[in-house]
């Protein structure tokens, strides 16, 4: 039960955008840019392209042959082994997207990322996204409501690292929260910077290990207390390092007034003259 996107990219060649098949999920994730720039990565993009292909191929593979089972190539199944194959194949994509989401930490953490920042104006851009996320939770029986000024709020950022960051986040509490409950976007003007607040209903985490959430095969002991769906999150690991790369901020927070998580993502604003002036220039 999570918001199910189209898959990231993987790392093709030095010097060029990557980009991967898509696998026809409903959420619009555009593919991951990730540029390596010759000579002084080489020896970094090896070891990127080496651990892909490591878990990757193995893995399409199984899917693959899954899908020849699926399809009667090799016979005709039964309803029961359809129903079967059919687990083992959603299995099999879960895990292509961790791994996809492993890599991509991997590749910030190698520095291999390059963002492509513009001014993103943050009002439409959550607009937009929540529109996106209307058919999952109408699925899963949830609302989703939001809380966003008046005015306009502009960042400098990479649109699809900031699509990305907002998936994930809203990803956990789609997973932590509970049928017929409410899930609180919220978007503020703070001392120079635009924080997005996303607000869940699920039972928060203790006061002790919130700063490890963002931390990848962090593990809280209380199986009511998992975060995205699983013992090792990866999503919100994910989450910091892309705020990172924009000099922002991610926190997380109990909510004050009772039980759930509130997930902080800070970013710097855009001045509104500079925009417009640069808008005029072009």
């Amino acid at each position: 039960m999570a918001l199910k996107c189209k898959k990231n990219s993987s790392v093709k060649k030095r010097g060029t955008h990557a980009e991967r098949p898509e696998k026809g999920c409903p959420m619009g994730q555009p593919a991951i840019p990730v540029v390596f720039h010759p000579p002084f990565l080489q020896e970094k993009e090896g070891y990127y392209s080496a651990f892909s292909h490591l878990f990757r191929n193995p893995l399409n593979s199984v899917i693959g042959y899954v899908d020849y089972l699926i399809k009667g190539y090799a016979g005709l199944l039964s309803d029961d082994q359809l129903e079967q194959m059919g687990f083992v194949r959603e299995s099999a994509l879960h895990l292509d997207k961790r791994i996809d989401i492993l890599m991509q930490i991997m590749a910030f953490d190698l520095g291999l990322i390059s963002l492509n920042q513009t001014p993103i104006q943050m009002i439409d851009f959550l607009e937009e996204m929540a529109r996106e996320a209307e058919p999952i939770m109408k699925e899963e029986k949830m609302t989703l409501s939001m809380d966003l000024p008046e005015s306009m709020v502009l960042v400098s950022g990479d649109a699809t690292w900031l699509r990305i960051m907002i998936q994930e986040v809203l990803t956990n509490a789609v997973r932590v929260t509970p049928p017929h409950a409410s899930i609180d976007f919220q978007l503020r003007e703070e001392g120079g910077h635009a924080v997005v607040r996303v607000m869940d209903q699920g039972p928060g985490v203790p006061q002790d290990k919130l700063k490890w959430i963002f931390e990848p095969m962090t593990q809280l002991q209380d199986k009511n207390l998992l975060l995205s769906g699983e013992k090792g999150g990866l999503g919100l690991s994910l989450v910091a390092r892309a705020v990172k790369a924009h000099h922002g901020h991610v926190w997380a927070e109990n909510h004050p007034k009772g039980k759930g998580l509130i997930i902080c993502v800070k970013l710097p604003l855009i001045k509104r003259e500079i925009c417009q002036n640069s808008t005029e220039t072009q």
